[in-house]
């Protein structure tokens, strides 16, 4: 059996707490001077009062990844972060966003109250609550967002132009660091969820000279980028449902929904222009359109 120990504020207890029994074979068990114990499956976790989390068993490292993805590494100290993630690359249908925000670095205090975590890990529902409750409870000062994103008629011509999705992906990354930057004030540290080649993704941000670029795979484990990555999928999915108002078809999510084969034979025979809803270079895409 390993052990492995991680550190997590312990404000957030319950939170963890209530992410963990959702797992598959997750229950209570009584530990002395813990807060709380659970065993999920053959492995075992104990949060202590001082925000240490034991995790013990043969599965730790999946645990943890679990744990990292949604409630984040502590933030270095500095006068503000930007988190930067994208919304849309893996789907069937919509083209793509990207989303950034600015927070000042005496805020954080607010912002550690609320459940922030990778989109991937919070249903849609979920992510608009707590967004929204954010937007009643943290100064406006404290955070400055900026989104950019391609539709699904450009996607389609601009990967003709260029075979090149993360090219497209780092324009637009490029754009939105752009216009967060025009907030800055004294030196910061920018959190990117790496998507491509790091000397790739800090040759196109060029412009970025005196602040610290953090290009990490997981990005999410971080505040800021997992709180980029909920405003983002909430602007994809107003995509999708503006495509859904145009054709009066629901359109589904993701590329593996069992529904997206019948959806585009459905849009083709209402004369719907694929280009416009769906991104034409995914081979569930082409095996419909071409069948």
């Amino acid at each position: 059996m390993s052990n492995t120990v991680i550190r997590i504020d312990p404000k957030r207890a319950e939170d963890l707490k209530n992410l963990l029994l959702r797992q598959k074979g997750a229950s209570e068990r009584k530990v002395n001077n813990a807060l709380w114990s659970l065993k999920i499956e053959e492995n075992y976790v104990t949060f202590y009062k001082s925000g240490k989390v034991l995790l013990q068993g043969k599965e730790t490292s999946r645990i943890k990844e679990l744990i990292g993805k949604t409630f984040g590494e502590r933030l270095e100290s500095a006068n503000w972060y930007i988190g930067i993630d994208e919304s849309g690359k893996g789907d069937t249908f919509g083209g793509i966003v990207v989303c950034g925000v600015m927070i000042r670095g005496d805020c954080l205090r607010y912002l550690e109250k609320f459940p922030i975590r990778d989109s991937k890990a919070m249903k849609d529902k979920w992510i608009e609550a707590v967004l929204k409750d954010i937007e009643r409870k943290v100064p406006k000062s404290c955070i400055k967002k900026a989104c950019a994103d391609i539709n699904a008629e450009n996607y389609n011509r601009l990967y003709d132009l260029t075979k090149d999705v993360n090219l497209l992906l780092l324009s637009l990354y490029r754009k939105v660091l752009s216009k967060l930057l025009k907030h800055r004030n004294g030196k910061g540290i920018i959190y990117i969820d790496r998507f491509t080649d790091e000397e790739r993704t800090k040759k196109f941000l060029d412009f970025v000279k005196e602040d610290k670029l953090v290009i990490e795979s997981g990005g999410e484990k971080y505040l800021p980028v997992a709180l980029a990555s909920m405003f983002a999928r909430l602007k994809f999915k107003k995509q999708i449902k503006d495509i859904e108002k145009s054709t009066g078809v629901q359109i589904p999510l993701g590329s593996s929904d069992e529904r997206i084969p019948l959806v585009l034979i459905e849009l083709r025979n209402k004369g719907i222009d694929p280009k416009k809803v769906a991104k034409l270079h995914f081979g569930n895409v082409n095996k419909i359109l071409s069948g």
